[in-house]
């Protein structure tokens, strides 16, 4: 049903809280994902069937680096917000020169890594998660080149039932959508919003809250 989508975002102000906080609210715990070098940040993951996950991330607090490294999309200073989503893209290159030509600049293409558990190497290609399109209704595009999926070893039990976009010029998001192959309603609304809904251990969840 969502085979498009890679992942959602969910920025946290603390990691741990907020894996205490998912398990209660899901009945599944997050399992800790690892730290992005570069990035200053770290993540924990649940799987929602399939191919696609719910990603919380938050500042790491043992980054050594200066916090300018950290996007300002990952931080948030209280509340968890959904931040936006990331849909499944190969050759990124080539997809952003058919959105830049459409004047839809998603900013320059971006490599990603962070160790697993085990201690491979997890590495990926992303378009630029500082540089919003349609305001974060249009999603961040990456391509997970050779690397496994993370859904793979996320916890599950979670499921993606329904997943909502809305924007003022609607119609305009989806045909960008749609020039890159992503089949994804858009609604037309007053102000830009994500909403999702997971079937749940606990029973339904509804973001937002």
């Amino acid at each position: 049903m969502h085979g498009h989508i890679d992942h959602l975002v969910l920025a946290v102000a603390d990691l741990e809280e907020a894996i205490e906080t998912m398990d209660t609210l899901l009945g599944v715990r997050p399992a800790m994902g690892g730290r992005h070098p570069g990035w200053g940040t770290w993540n924990a993951l649940v799987s929602l069937g399939g191919s696609t996950y719910l990603e919380l991330i938050a500042p790491d607090p043992e980054n050594r680096e200066s916090s300018v490294s950290t996007p300002e999309i990952f931080s948030t200073p209280s509340a968890a917000r959904m931040i936006g989503w990331f849909a499944k893209c190969r050759d990124l290159d080539a997809v952003r020169e058919t959105l830049v030509a459409q004047g839809a600049c998603p900013g320059p293409v971006k490599d990603g890594s962070r160790a697993l558990p085990d201690g491979r190497l997890l590495q990926w290609q992303l378009t630029d998660p500082e540089t919003m399109v349609m305001d974060g209704i249009f999603p961040m595009l990456i391509d997970w080149q050779d690397s496994p999926h993370p859904s793979a070893s996320a916890p599950t039990g979670c499921r993606l039932v329904e997943f909502g976009l809305v924007h003022p010029n609607a119609s305009k998001v989806q045909d960008l959508m749609h020039s890159i192959g992503i089949d994804q309603v858009v609604q037309s609304g007053p102000s830009p919003a994500i909403s999702a809904t997971f079937e749940t251990p606990s029973g339904r969840f509804e973001w937002p809250l």
